[in-house]
């Protein structure tokens, strides 16, 4: 049964697994501190959101697809009526778009930190990101499957694209489109230097 109250949207970390080194982020210091949740815990936490009447859910990590239990948390949440969204460093997406279709995802959100290849992959500590998130996109954009599910990016603000960031809001103002941006990870809170 459902509770009468509850949050009507949660944001839900399933992993701190990652296969990306962004500057800003702190979650290896996490994963060193916190194990991997069991699937009983992961399923559990998933119940739980269910039967709190939470509307919505954000799934995102660590990245989320390297969790080995993300399907199943999936099929519990939309089980209960919960719309599930995931947020991705997109590195894994091309090859997952079509399962996450499938059990029900309704939309996707892929972080990039620049629209220029070399710096993005350098921000995320992850050569060749940028051209395996275009991938993704293609992929996604290929069959009616895939394409029910929106897409959207998100920018994470930082002092390492923060002169490319510039660049691009001045060109959106010009179309009177502007993406949204805000704090993201320890970043947010402490200064960043580039890796070399």
């Amino acid at each position: 049964a459902r509770l009468p109250f509850g949050p009507s949207a949660v944001a839900w970390e399933i992993t701190n697994r990652c296969d990306c080194r962004c500057a800003y982020c702190n979650t290896r210091t996490l994963r060193a501190r916190d194990p991997e949740p069991s699937r009983e815990t992961v399923l559990s936490i998933a119940r739980g959101i269910g039967e709190a009447g939470v509307r919505a859910v954000t799934i995102s990590g660590g990245e989320p697809l390297l969790s080995p239990h993300l399907a199943p948390a999936i099929e519990s949440l939309v089980a209960h009526r919960v719309r599930v969204s995931v947020s991705t460093n997109g590195n894994r997406l091309s090859d997952r778009a079509r399962q996450l279709a499938r059990l029900g995802v309704e939309s996707v959100t892929i972080s990039i930190d620049s629209d220029a290849p070399a710096v993005h992959d350098r921000v995320k500590g992850s050569p060749g990101l940028h051209a395996a998130i275009e991938r993704a996109i293609a992929v996604m954009a290929s069959s009616p499957e895939t394409r029910r599910m929106a897409v959207r990016v998100r920018i994470p603000l930082t002092p390492l694209n923060f002169a490319a960031r510039r660049t691009t809001a001045k060109s959106s103002s010009r179309s009177k489109r502007s993406p949204p941006t805000s704090p993201n990870g320890s970043g947010a809170v402490r200064p960043i230097r580039a890796r070399s």
